[in-house]
């Protein structure tokens, strides 16, 4: 449990990691034990749970805490659990792809990003303990357009793909609904995918 000095209850949740409304900022990088998070200046100035400020850090942390959860880094757990199952090439990392000539340059606003080779030399680290590498869950999944169509499948098949079930209904269910967050924009929150 996590709780952000200024506001010690309620303790920061799953959904509110999710929603963006954990009150996290993006002010620091992701490379910090996952307990020495909670720190003062790390959160905005409003309660968490009540509204929604947009937050890479509370998708990191979402993907550090399933890694604590299953002791696995979150490529692996990925990959056992989604990836090689559904028959999918895809990973946070290109060491676990089995083709890596599809990988492209990324670009941000029309220029380079990241190269191709780089992209591939990112390598995950052997010593990477789950829950202290989360800058991984908020971004960086390499996946074909087709395999990442394969995935969303199962948010539009009530959890399942080709007749095998990935999640529960209701987790399908919570992820499609509407969540009451105050957002700053005109558009509704549901929990990230």
């Amino acid at each position: 449990k996590s709780y952000p000095p200024k506001y010690p209850t309620p303790a920061i949740s799953p959904r509110m990691l999710l929603t963006h409304s954990a009150g996290y900022t993006d002010k620091q990088g992701f490379s910090e034990p996952l307990n020495a998070v909670a720190v003062g200046e790390k959160y905005y100035s409003y309660k968490p749970g009540n509204k929604h400020l947009y937050s890479n850090l509370s998708i990191g942390i979402a993907g550090a805490v399933i890694e604590k959860a299953s002791d696995q880094t979150l490529s692996q757990y990925a990959r056992d659990r989604f990836f090689v199952p559904m028959g999918i090439d895809a990973s946070y990392y290109s060491s676990y792809l089995s083709d890596d000539s599809l990988i492209a340059n990324c670009y941000l606003s029309g220029s380079l990003k990241y190269s191709r080779e780089s992209i591939i030399q990112s390598k995950e680290s052997s010593n990477a303990a789950p829950g202290y590498v989360y800058y991984v869950g908020q971004s960086g999944l390499l996946i074909s357009a087709v395999d990442l169509a394969k995935v969303t499948t199962i948010l539009l098949n009530d959890g399942q793909y080709n007749g095998v079930s990935y999640l529960s209904s209701d987790a399908v269910n919570q992820m499609l609904t509407v969540h009451p967050v105050d957002t700053q924009n005109k558009y509704q929150q549901c929990l990230g995918v």
